[in-house]
């Protein structure tokens, strides 16, 4: 009902000539839904301007890639289904370089409790695994308890954006029966202010490192697990929390931590976390900066001297070739080169109808026949981006398991 009327407002007022008015929502027929979709989806260029008022019913199973902003009518109570509508417009292969996205800001009289749980779970959620979308700081000026909020919601039995789900392993490893840490050793720990890293060594079947990497501005604190069976690290929180109550049992002997055994594990499994950093980047900035290094090889056989040696610097820090005091900031970098080859991905969009999505690796050809002016890319990557702090100084915590002598 409440479409139904805004679009007669709309209509009646005047307020929106020569533009198409579109509405979809549960109780619209499959026609209705399908027109919104036809206009909007990247397959279909757009000729004229749309509004299409939408229910939730739209917020799943259709790309809007043609539209380019989203007005929330309201404030939804769940981080996901904020995620889903925002989904529909700002996707990789959309045409439009930007979105923008209009919150309702409600005064106090009117604002529902929803909308504080929105403020409170996306605060929670940016902490803990990081979020997809950005709130309004007009709307984020209040500090929020993260533990109230995650032990409230266990005891309402709320399922939390798939947030409890996620993080109910690494929970399991607190208190209880089957616990590693008690409850109050575990608030003793959460309420210090020391910055220093907690070393742990314990005897083990084989050789094993578990690492707990703080966060920084451009990223969510992580869980890395590297063993000496398995080439690629384990991120999985799940997956590291069945390890972790596996290897550490009440029987389980402490490792000597002065021994020069211990140091030379330490030592090695650092070196070891900073050659697989880009790997614990988001796949599409992996890719991004794969692509970046693997046409720069191209551009460097038709480049002159100048042109070259500056390609070459840049293959080097992406070969990780190059040693500095300060990491390089893997993920600024790739949003870089995702910045500078947008233009190619939009054009390759109105040539390629038809087509679901346009990949980075869809690009190779077109870049590698036609470069992107040298000027260009000497702008966007003569200053790199700014730097962070080494991944070793960001361990806050670590277990290193090792093989005993009677293993």
């Amino acid at each position: 009902m409440t479409l139904l009327y805004l679009r007669h407002l709309a209509a009646k007022e005047g307020m929106l000539k020569g533009v198409k008015l579109l509405r979809a929502s549960g109780d619209s027929g499959k026609t209705e839904r399908k027109e919104v979709d036809r206009y909007l989806n990247n397959d279909n260029a757009l000729t004229e301007q749309v509004l299409a008022f939408c229910s939730d019913a739209m917020s799943e199973g259709y790309n809007l890639q043609n539209a380019s902003v989203v007005v929330h009518l309201d404030m939804p109570s769940v981080v996901r289904l904020v995620e889903q509508r925002i989904g529909r417009v700002d996707r990789m292969d959309s045409i439009h370089e930007s979105i923008q996205v209009f919150w309702p800001m409600d005064h106090d009289v009117f604002a529902l409790r929803s909308d504080d749980l929105l403020i409170e779970r996306f605060e929670a959620n940016e902490m803990l695994i990081g979020s997809n979308f950005y709130l309004p700081e007009e709307m984020v000026d209040k500090r929020v308890d993260y533990e109230e909020i995650i032990d409230l919601a266990e005891k309402q039995s709320v399922t939390w954006d798939g947030i409890q789900d996620a993080f109910e392993p690494v929970r399991g490893l607190i208190g209880g029966d089957r616990g590693l840490v008690s409850d109050e050793h575990y608030q003793s720990m959460a309420s210090t202010e020391e910055t220093c890293t907690r070393i742990s060594a314990v005897v083990s079947d084989h050789n094993w490192g578990f690492f707990c990497i703080a966060g920084t501005e451009f990223g969510a604190p992580k869980w890395v697990l590297l063993t000496e069976t398995d080439k690629a690290p384990v991120i999985d929180l799940k997956l590291i929390s069945g390890f972790l109550s596996s290897h550490l049992q009440e029987n389980t002997e402490a490792f000597d931590l002065r021994s020069e055994h211990c140091f030379r594990g330490v030592e090695s499994y650092l070196e070891r976390l900073a050659s697989i950093e880009r790997s614990l980047l988001p796949r599409r900035k992996q890719v991004a900066l794969s692509e970046m290094e693997l046409i720069l090889r191209k551009w460097i056989l038709n480049a002159d001297e100048e042109q070259a040696r500056f390609y070459q610097k840049l293959i080097d820090v992406l070969a990780q070739k190059v040693e500095t005091q300060r990491a390089v900031n893997w993920s600024l970098l790739a949003d870089l080169w995702l910045e500078m080859v947008r233009p190619v991905w939009y054009e390759k969009l109105t040539t390629a109808r038809g087509r679901k999505a346009i990949l980075l690796t869809d690009l190779q050809d077109t870049l590698i026949n036609n470069p992107i002016p040298f000027e260009k890319v000497y702008d966007c990557f003569v200053v790199m981006p700014d730097s962070t702090t080494q991944i070793s100084e960001r361990v806050a915590a670590c277990i290193i398991g090792i093989k005993g002598e009677n293993c």
